[in-house]
């Protein structure tokens, strides 16, 4: 039998480089609300609660640049806060903050509200749809989502006011640009043990852990066949996955030995997890544990 990732496997981190930490602060922690955990000189780790485990990972290099256009990478963060309300509450914030929306999005599991950071890294936030009305017909469409919808949840509740994101927020999903759909999507299957979900045509397919929608989502709309970006372009480093126990994670060294697929285990300060590479060369740490870690 093949190995599968357990149902509540989630992304639990992205680690991001960035030109000017200052700014993508601004971005993340002045206008969405997440909390500042430590900052160590040219690391930031973030989160919705201000604790650890943390969320979001910024780093800056002395020489980074812009990310060339048509290679691999990060396509956006899917940023998921726990109901519409709070979806809606952002929308205000964004709206009075006079910042640019890229647009908004009814994909039928869930509502999206879609901009860029201050490095162009995409960033959806969104709201699930509620389960039921997708769990056992799963379809993902995209329709434009009319903002006075999304206000209206406000009208209602007068006494809500911004204060920082909901503390229930994670990150739901990661959304890559691959050079060849077909070899990216059997590794994140067949290798990491997710199911593919949803096929959309042309150039993107959805995987999830169990019967979630997508956790993983992939495309070739700009970047087939690209190259990866220089090492100093601004972009995504890596990003994390949490498996629920260590046997889940014993299970995967096997599988991932029986594959013959190169990864390296690791313990560091108490999380056990292993190490490796998509296809493009994206780097994913997978990790039994809350307890944050930094890139080994």
């Amino acid at each position: 039998m093949s190995f599968k990732v357990p149902e509540s496997t989630r992304i639990s981190n992205v680690h991001l480089q960035v030109s000017n930490l200052e700014s993508s602060l601004r971005f993340y922690s002045k206008l969405l609300g997440f909390k500042i955990i430590e900052i160590n000189s040219n690391i930031v780790y973030l989160s919705a609660t201000g604790h650890y485990p943390c969320q979001i990972i910024m780093s800056v290099i002395d020489n980074s640049t812009e990310r060339p256009y048509r290679t691999t990478g990060l396509y956006h963060i899917g940023i998921r806060v726990p109901n519409r309300i709070e979806l809606a509450t952002i929308l205000k914030r964004l709206l009075d903050s006079n910042w640019h929306l890229c647009g908004l999005s009814n994909h039928t599991v869930s509502e999206s509200i879609y901009l860029t950071d201050p490095d162009d890294n995409g960033v959806e936030i969104y709201a699930d749809s509620p389960k039921k009305n997708w769990i056992n017909n799963l379809h993902m469409s995209t329709t434009s989502l009319n903002p006075r919808s999304l206000l209206d949840e406000l009208s209602s509740n007068n006494s809500i006011t911004w204060k920082d994101i909901d503390p229930q927020t994670d990150i739901g999903h990661i959304h890559l640009q691959v050079s060849n759909l077909k070899k990216t999507a059997d590794f994140y299957q067949h290798v990491i043990g997710f199911n593919v979900t949803w096929r959309s045509s042309p150039g993107a397919i959805f995987l999830a852990a169990g019967s979630y929608h997508h956790h993983i989502a992939l495309n070739t709309w700009s970047s087939k066949d690209a190259i990866a970006p220089p090492t100093n372009s601004v972009g995504l480093i890596s990003f994390s996955l949490e498996i629920d126990n260590l046997q889940s994670l014993n299970s995967l060294n096997k599988h991932l030995l029986e594959y013959n697929y190169t990864f390296k285990s690791f313990s560091n300060n108490g999380n056990d997890g292993v190490l490796l590479h998509d296809p493009d060369g994206v780097k994913i740490q997978i990790v039994t544990n809350k307890k944050q870690i930094s890139s080994p």
